[in-house]
């Protein structure tokens, strides 16, 4: 396909989506009041989204982390995005290790398995065996990706300007140019090889495993790692005892401390595909497109925020909120909420929330963020993400790190 007939698709995809943003915005304003609003039309959104594909499904993992942007509604529609992908055609596959590896790719490989081992929005990934005998995943990108989201860069921040104006309470420009360079370094493959080798060689906690860059099978469209035999995270813990299920999630939890307050690099895509476990138990962290940097203000910040959460200090969280960077908090409204949601979360009190208790406290809040404007910063929701999806997990399993362990982490005591 030429890149005048992959433009005409990408502008395609945009007037789909013109049609679907004006049937919505009718909506909103002939049935104000209907109390199924919100939901119908985030069910439209989730539509036009998986329709589209590629960077629109990552538009909508992007949303579904924001609720400062999208009432709840559209959060729930959308949360399901970050799992549900689909699989991409092997032609295209095949057209793209023939481009990079020459008409004789297969030679390269002493075996090639056809059938994808995982995908996502911009990739899929392979895996195969090289001659030397060593197994590797290869993570090659979808079909047309680069140029489509060439096209759809514009339209974004177009819809962007135009939503800011109708709402008035958001900066949705300036999270959408978030948005958009956090793509746009996700689709550099060249910089995902380079944010294998830095983030491989920092001094991660024993258990801890990073695969090994394979380079000389690494270009802009294919990225190489060292294939881990391990399994998902998920059915790990399914089938592990009690004890164990506590020993992993707390090596989870502490790498991430180590990544975002010792290191001030963190993987910023806590999927939980991304995390797998070897038959010995070692922790596998995957997928480096999305390397997030903090500044030592940052890195402080987020201290204070763990240890008000350790202590269940409702004011210590709220002052520690607002020195990361979060405006427009109505922290008298937020208060009552705060205190339950820190008190089901905190470490230090045996009172707790059940997961349908705490989940609808939460969607509570994302409410009032809504309302209230709340502005919340970039590296501030990326970090929250990884924390909540942490969270997710210690709850699901009833696991309880203990305070001591994670102030270990946070002092290096």
């Amino acid at each position: 396909m030429t890149k005048f007939l992959i433009t005409l698709l990408g502008v395609a995809r945009c007037l789909r989506a013109v049609v679907v943003f004006s049937v919505m915005g009718l909506d909103y304003w002939l049935f104000p009041r209907s109390r199924t609003l919100d939901a119908r039309n985030a069910r439209r959104l989730e539509w036009l989204l998986r329709r589209n594909g590629g960077t629109w499904i990552k538009a909508g993992q992007f949303l579904s982390a924001r609720p400062d942007l999208l009432k709840a509604p559209y959060i729930e529609r959308l949360v399901p995005l970050q799992y549900q992908v689909e699989p991409e055609r092997d032609a295209h596959v095949y057209s793209v290790l023939k481009r990079v590896y020459g008409d004789a790719w297969y030679a390269r490989f002493e075996e090639f398995h056809h059938t994808p081992v995982a995908g996502a929005s911009i990739a899929v990934v392979y895996r195969a065996r090289l001659l030397d005998g060593r197994e590797v995943a290869l993570k090659i990108k979808r079909k047309h990706i680069d140029h489509l989201f060439a096209v759809d860069l514009a339209f974004y921040r177009l819809i962007a300007r135009v939503a800011s104006r109708l709402s008035g309470k958001f900066d949705l420009v300036g999270a959408v140019d978030a948005f958009l360079r956090s793509l746009s370094r996700e689709l550099d493959f060249v910089q995902e090889a380079q944010n294998v080798k830095t983030f491989g060689a920092l001094p991660h906690l024993p258990g801890v495993r990073i695969p090994a860059l394979i380079e000389e099978c690494c270009n802009d469209q294919v990225v190489a790692l060292e294939w881990m035999e391990a399994m998902p995270i998920v059915s790990y813990l399914e089938s592990a005892s009690a004890s164990e299920q506590e020993r992993l999630i707390t090596l989870l939890q502490n790498s991430y401390i180590q990544q975002i307050v010792r290191f001030g690099l963190m993987q910023g895509d806590p999927h939980p595909g991304n995390f797998m476990v070897t038959a010995a138990g070692e922790l596998v962290l995957l997928d480096f497109g999305l390397l997030a940097p903090l500044t030592d203000a940052e890195r402080v910040s987020y201290v204070n925020i763990m240890l008000a959460i350790i202590e269940g200090d409702v004011a210590a969280f709220a002052r520690a909120l607002e020195r990361a960077g979060v405006t427009n908090l109505p922290v008298s409204a937020f208060s009552g909420k705060l205190v339950n949601v820190l008190a089901s979360v905190s470490m230090s009190g045996a009172f707790q929330l059940s997961n349908d208790e705490l989940e609808a406290l939460l969607l509570d809040l994302y409410r009032m963020l809504n309302q209230h404007a709340v502005y919340i910063p970039d590296h501030f929701l990326l970090t929250g993400r990884v924390l909540i999806a942490l969270t997710g997990l210690i709850r699901r399993y009833g696991c309880a790190p203990q305070p001591i362990q994670i102030k270990q982490i946070l002092f290096d005591v």
